[in-house]
């Protein structure tokens, strides 16, 4: 919508992206959270399928916790950011797109 664009214009690409450090020290804390997967047969990716090993399952009949972090990758990052400010701008508190996508993710996070 034309609302939740305008606000998510108004956060900084800093404001929602993640990187690789960030993202391994969120998962050997153990912190749960969503994974938004904007990538083709994501389970066919071993750096992928260990995110989503450990991601907490979307439960489409329940509404989605506006702290819960949400991460979200996509082949290049571009997509993944425009969806982690558009989530921002919707309330979402902790909506995070990879740095750099999938080719930035390590194998063994």
């Amino acid at each position: 919508t034309k609302q939740s664009t305008m606000a998510a214009e108004s956060f900084s690409d800093e404001d929602v992206l993640l990187d690789n450090f960030q993202l391994q020290n969120l998962m050997q804390n153990g912190v749960p959270f969503l994974f938004l997967s904007l990538v083709k047969r994501p389970q066919q990716d071993p750096r992928i399928k260990n995110i989503l090993s450990q991601a907490k399952a979307w439960d489409e009949n329940k509404p989605t916790d506006m702290m819960m972090p949400i991460l979200i990758v996509c082949d290049s990052g571009q997509e993944s950011l425009k969806l982690a400010k558009e989530l921002a701008g919707q309330g979402h508190k902790n909506a995070y797109a990879i740095r750099g996508g999938v080719p930035s993710l390590v194998e063994d996070n």
